[in-house]
C-alpha cells in the first residue's frame, strides 16, 4: 500500500488504485497462475500489472465493474505471457 501512496500524489488516483488492488489483485493472482507456474513470477506479473494500471489511472473507469475485471485479466494475461 506505501507503493500506492509514493506514486500517487493525487488522493483520489491513490484511493482508485488501492480499491482496484484490494478488488482485484487475488484475480490477477489467479489469471497469471493460468501461464506461470512459479509463485514468484505470478506475484510479479499481478505488480507488473498494478504498476500498468496506474501509468494510466485517469483513464480507468470504475464504475463498470465488469468491464475493470476483463481489463485487469487482459493486462494480467499479456505481462504472465511476456513472461
Amino acid at each position: 500500500m506505501l507503493l500506492f501512496e509514493t506514486v500517487l500524489s493525487d488522493e483520489t488516483k491513490t484511493e482508485k488504485a488501492i480499491r482496484i488492488y484490494k478488488s482485484y489483485y487475488s484475480y490477477m493472482i489467479y489469471i497469471a497462475g493460468r501461464y506461470l507456474r512459479d509463485p514468484a513470477d505470478r506475484e510479479d506479473a499481478a505488480q507488473d500489472c498494478m504498476l500498468k494500471l496506474i501509468s494510466v489511472i485517469d483513464s480507468i473507469d470504475t464504475s463498470d465493474e465488469a468491464r475493470l475485471k476483463g481489463l485487469c485479466g487482459v493486462v494480467t494475461r499479456n505481462i504472465a505471457l511476456n513472461i
